[in-house]
C-alpha cells in the first residue's frame, strides 16, 4: 500500500509544503532540491491520498499564503 508524505521543503529559500510517496530521496517540485529523508520536516503520514492532499491544502490555507507552497517571510519569490 502507497504511503503518502505531507512534507516541507529544506531549502531555506523554499520552505513548501507538498505530498510525496518517496521513501528515500526527496525531490522539491518547486525549487529542485534534492535531499535524503534524514534532512526533510515529515509533518503527517497517511495512507490515503485524498486525506494527504487536503490535509496539505488546508496547512497552507493556514498559514494564509498564496498558491500551493508555505512561503517564508522575507522570500523574493513571494506572492505577498
Amino acid at each position: 500500500m502507497t504511503s503518502y508524505r505531507i512534507v516541507r521543503c529544506p531549502n531555506s529559500t523554499c520552505h513548501r509544503v507538498q505530498v510525496t510517496t518517496a521513501e528515500k530521496w526527496f525531490r522539491c517540485k518547486f525549487c529542485g532540491v534534492n535531499r535524503k529523508f534524514e534532512s526533510v520536516e515529515v509533518l503527517k503520514v497517511t495512507n490515503d491520498g485524498l486525506i494527504a492532499r487536503n490535509f496539505c491544502a488546508k496547512y497552507v490555507s493556514l498559514n494564509k499564503k498564496v498558491g500551493f507552497g508555505i512561503y517564508k517571510k522575507g522570500n523574493p519569490y513571494s506572492k505577498d
